[in-house]
């Protein structure tokens, strides 16, 4: 009998097989993280929209308009090509006589949905006794 040396026809062809399903199960995994990464930064930017509005409004005097309470209030971001718009809303002497509650809510569509992030922020009157 013979002695076989390298490797048949079949056996290159089975493990080439197995090395091509690797490599695209590869290929998905860096699609899926890119999309990832990019949700991720959406995410990020409203957070830093909604921190920007809090200190904004830590700043403000509690008689200035854009802290009325019972108003709808608005502005709209745009970081390339996506529409940021950040909502808030204030209630008078919520949880306690002489602060306000601002509730936050920045929305924008990524991907097929529309994202929204809402945050609560409470304002005290630093007067108030």
């Amino acid at each position: 009998m013979k002695q076989q040396h390298g490797f048949t026809l079949i056996e290159v062809l089975i493990t080439m097989a197995i090395f091509s399903i690797g490599i695209l199960a590869l290929a998905a995994m860096q699609i899926s993280g890119m999309s990832s990464n990019q949700f991720a930064r959406t995410l990020a930017t409203a957070s830093t929209l909604a921190g920007d509005k809090i200190e904004r409004m830590t700043l403000t005097d509690s008689d200035h308009t854009s802290l009325d309470a019972g108003t709808a209030h608005s502005e709209t971001y745009t970081e390339g090509q996506i529409s940021y718009t950040v909502n808030w809303t204030v209630t008078d002497d919520l949880p306690a006589t002489g602060s306000k509650t601002v509730n936050i809510e920045i929305t924008w569509h990524y991907g097929d949905k529309n994202r929204k992030l809402n945050v609560t922020y409470i304002k005290g009157n630093r007067g108030a006794s």
